[in-house]
């Protein structure tokens, strides 16, 4: 059986990013969790991975790629991060394309460590 497929517009790769039950977003966001961190996204951030993807020619393949690039680092120093008091990474655009993500971190905690 032969079949065609067409390449996902933009829209429709924010849409596989968000939306399914067991999205990639909703799995970041409970390996987060799981080390109390609270994962947020920039709706420009969704469209910048989304876009990259798209100039990639991986289209759904290539958003997990994209997505581990931009939040290894946080993971791998997860753990450091919450004894220092971070309580919310917010992944923008900029981080997407390299630039670090907004860290928040809890000052009382932090100062209590001190």
């Amino acid at each position: 059986m032969i079949t065609y497929v067409e390449e996902l517009t933009v829209q429709q790769l924010v849409q596989v990013l968000e939306e399914p039950k067991n999205s990639l977003i909703k799995q970041y966001k409970y390996l987060f969790r799981l080390d109390t961190i609270e994962l947020d996204f920039d709706k420009e951030a969704f469209s910048s991975i989304a876009e990259r993807a798209k100039t990639m020619k991986t289209n759904a393949r290539g958003l997990k790629n994209i997505l581990e690039k931009t939040l290894l680092p946080y993971q791998f120093d997860s753990i450091n991060l919450v004894e220092r008091g971070l309580t919310k990474i917010i992944i923008s655009k900029e981080a997407v394309e390299g630039k670090p993500a907004k860290l928040i971190f809890n000052k009382v905690k932090n100062e209590k460590s001190k």
